[in-house]
């Protein structure tokens, strides 16, 4: 009897082909965007783990003030006086802003740049932020001219060769022998909080004697890294090393931990945003991907109702009868299952390749994730099963007479069709069948029209997402070059006298290029909006402090609220007003 229920079962796969594949794909889809959207969070935390462990990411920095340097060897020599117990490894640097020229014979590329120089240390013995060369090799120090790594997202930018030649802001030659990320920028945003600034910001890691020939600072530098052993209390020793700097003649240090690198801050907290996003949209393909399955199965086995009613009526056992259709709605649920864990590896693999072109990583664990994969494959077999129980529990509770009937005899009067009856509409009985029909049986109307919408409702809601981050884009954009679509941004590497100061100098010299049709000068700060009400500093905004004429320069910002001619304070972005709580008339403190 088992064979021949199996059998029959199999017959009614092969009777409704069409249907049955069309109903296992749409199981597939659903289940396969949600195992392998939710995947991906999954399996990028043990990568960031791993990456940053590889490449020995600092947990604490000493940085020197802006402008400010030491002797080589003094930044170690004060560290020595806190005790070595808790210290694993340190290792001085000197990183310097400043700008590269990279052009090819097809493209000028003039940007902003990043000179640091380090200690290369082989993988085998301990170090501290090390680089992790992707393509090409690590630089030998004293080559003429000087070797660095380039930063490889800039590089794949542009479609720079894994060897080149760049020149350093003052003129000086350097040849970059391979292409690498360091841990501080597997995510690189600009030196002004511009994300995806990997076209606009380039990154230059060379041997720390070359860096200081090519930067003109010979001796010096200007940064401290450190890792700690197993157990140290890394507030205590960031304490310790605050005292330690504090009062130093000449020195002015910042103690900063890794929770303030800004890659390896994002990149966990992005985990969890994509993670809402991806559930978001997931959930709504395998809801609509439900509703379609639940529809298509009722269908069949509401079709084989009358094969019920005649069973019972020879005497045959209900639960015997109830076996074949809902073998038919396990059969179609295993083949959406075993297809979406298909579809689930296609999408995590299209996601890997995506993540990895933004965030070249070390290490990428993109291991099959098998819990993900059952919920999913749990939710495909369960749907069409509860889509084939329900009309099969409504057939074999009915006298055999009554399942007998087919078309519209089967479907069950109710209040709402009653009540709709008595409803005269104009037209012939021809243009009526439609609507009754929709009265007649509801269920079906409600389960397709929600399908349907919940299908348009993430298809909206991911080409929404994706307009909404390009309109943003594009309205920065837009604002930047307002009044004037050249207008380019000139960052100097430090102060410098503005024109007609008699100070002569950088300003006055770009000013005098005959490219140039008016120049605006101004001051940009890092700067800190500071909550008053909040000691402990968890509610201060960093900003970007612009100061320029309100009244003479070619670009002035667009304001939104308050009064234009309003002087004497300061122009904040709605987002910094929104976060701080503030409106025009209030008052802020700027650090």
């Amino acid at each position: 009897m088992n064979r021949t229920l199996l059998r029959w079962s199999w017959r009614d796969l092969r009777g409704h082909w069409v249907a049955v594949v069309a109903i296992a794909l749409v199981l597939a889809i659903g289940t396969g965007v949600f195992a392998g959207l939710r995947s991906t969070s999954t399996w990028r935390r043990p990568s960031n783990d791993a990456s940053f462990a590889a490449t020995d990411l600092h947990v604490l920095r000493v940085s020197l003030s802006a402008g400010t340097f030491a002797d080589q060897g003094a930044l170690l020599e004060r560290l020595a006086t806190i005790g070595a117990d808790d210290i694993a490894h340190a290792a001085e640097r000197l990183v310097v802003g400043t700008q590269i020229d990279a052009s090819t014979p097809a493209e000028t590329i003039l940007v902003q740049a990043r000179v640091v120089g380090m200690t290369f240390v082989p993988a085998t013995e301990p170090g501290v932020d090390r680089m992790w060369v992707r393509d090409g090799r690590v630089p030998e120090p004293g080559g003429r001219p000087p070797e660095a790594v380039l930063e490889a997202k800039f590089a794949d930018f542009y479609d720079l060769p894994t060897t080149g030649d760049v020149i350093v802001a003052g003129g000086a030659p350097v040849r970059y022998v391979g292409l690498g990320v360091g841990p501080e920028d597997f995510f690189v945003s600009g030196p002004e909080g511009s994300i995806f600034a990997q076209g606009d910001f380039a990154i230059l890691s060379m041997d720390l004697t070359d860096a200081q020939g090519v930067l003109d600072r010979v001796g010096q530098v200007n940064d401290l890294v450190l890792t700690l052993t197993d157990g140290a209390d890394r507030d205590a020793v960031a304490a310790q090393l605050r005292s330690a700097f504090e009062g130093v003649d000449g020195i002015s240090a910042v103690v900063t931990d890794q929770d303030d690198v800004e890659a390896f801050r994002l990149l966990y907290d992005d985990i969890e945003n994509d993670e809402q996003v991806w559930t978001m949209i997931s959930s709504l393909v395998l809801f609509a991907a439900a509703l379609a399955a639940f529809n298509l199965v009722s269908r069949i086995v509401e079709a084989q109702r009358r094969e019920i009613g005649i069973g019972m009526a020879l005497g045959v056992d209900r639960g015997r009868l109830a076996v074949r259709p809902l073998l038919v709605g396990a059969q179609i649920g295993l083949l959406g299952a075993i297809a979406g864990v298909g579809v689930g590896l296609l999408i995590g693999w299209a996601m890997q390749g995506l993540m990895e072109s933004f965030v070249p990583l070390p290490h990428w664990d993109t291991s099959f994730q098998p819990d993900r994969y059952a919920a999913a494959a749990a939710l495909g077999v369960a749907i069409p099963l509860l889509a084939a129980a329900l009309p099969v529990w409504r057939a074999v509770r009915v006298e055999p007479i009554e399942a007998i009937r087919t078309g519209h005899l089967t479907a069950r009067t109710s209040r709402f069709s009653d009540w709709t009856s008595r409803i005269q509409l104009p037209g012939s009985s021809l243009t009526h069948l439609p609507i009754r029909n929709i009265v007649r049986n509801p269920r079906r109307t409600i389960l397709t029209a929600v399908g349907v919408g919940a299908a348009i409702t993430a298809l909206v809601a991911v080409l929404g997402m994706l307009d909404s981050f390009g309109r943003s884009i594009d309205q920065g954009s837009e604002e930047l070059t307002r009044g004037d679509p050249e207008r380019v941004l000139v960052a100097l590497d430090t102060f410098h006298p503005a024109s007609g100061t008699g100070g002569g100098g950088v300003v006055e010299e770009v000013a005098a290029q005959p490219a140039i049709g008016r120049t605006d000068e101004g001051i940009r700060l890092g700067a800190l909006a500071v909550d008053p009400t909040d000691a402990s500093g968890a509610h201060d905004i960093e900003l970007l402090l612009e100061l320029i004429d309100l009244d003479t320069a070619g670009w002035t910002p667009t304001i939104a609220q308050g009064d234009p001619a309003a002087r004497g304070g300061v122009l904040l972005a709605e987002k910094a007003a929104s976060d701080l709580g503030v409106t025009p008339g209030d008052t802020v403190t700027i650090e």
